[in-house]
């Protein structure tokens, strides 16, 4: 099974942090960002978690029709 690059895992990773920040910071708010309630958070995060779950299923299947 292919791993990621570190680069993309440490784009990634920052990129994620870039967005955390701007929101919850005075930037955001002039920028019109807006604070997520805990259902939608929570209602995100179930998604993406199923996602990832799903992506990670359908890799173990192609490799293993691949051989």
């Amino acid at each position: 099974m292919s791993r990621p690059h570190p680069a993309l895992i440490a784009s990634s990773l920052a990129a994620l942090a870039a967005a955390l920040i701007l929101v919850v910071s005075p930037i955001g708010a002039t920028l019109g960002f807006v604070t997520v309630s805990g259902g939608l958070a929570i209602t995100i995060a179930v998604i993406v978690a199923t996602y990832l779950v799903c992506a990670e299923i359908a890799k173990h299947i192609a490799d293993h029709r691949r051989g």
